[in-house]
C-alpha cells in the first residue's frame, strides 16, 4: 500500500490562482515545442497538469483521496529483485527462495 500523502489546507477561492499557474504552463511548453526543447516542453507539461488538477481538487476535494484505494487497484510488482523504498522498509515485495 502506498504511503499517504501530503495534504495542505488552501483557501477555496485560490483553485483561480492554480489554474492561471497551469495555463501559463502550458503556453510556455507550446512554445518550448515550437524552439523543438522536448525535454522542457514536456517537464513544463507536467507541472501544467499538477497545476491544474490543484485547481480542480481545491473547490471540493475528491472523496478518494481521503482513504485507501480500492482492492481494484493493482500496484505493480518490481521485477529482477528490485524493491520499492516502502517495500524495504516493511521487508515486502521480494519473494525468499528455499
Amino acid at each position: 500500500m502506498p504511503r499517504p500523502g501530503r495534504r495542505r489546507q488552501v483557501e477555496r477561492n485560490r483553485w483561480r490562482q492554480f489554474r492561471t499557474v497551469g495555463e501559463s504552463f502550458a503556453q510556455a511548453a507550446e512554445m518550448a515545442t515550437e524552439f523543438q526543447y522536448w525535454n522542457v516542453a514536456g517537464v513544463l507539461l507536467v507541472h501544467a497538469a499538477i497545476a491544474l488538477t490543484d485547481a480542480l481538487t481545491v473547490p471540493e476535494p475528491i472523496p478518494c483521496l481521503d482513504r485507501s484505494p480500492p482492492d481494484w487497484v493493482i500496484w505493480p510488482r518490481y521485477e529482477s529483485g528490485s524493491r520499492s523504498s516502502h517495500e524495504k522498509e516493511r521487508g515486502e515485495g521480494l519473494a525468499e527462495s528455499h
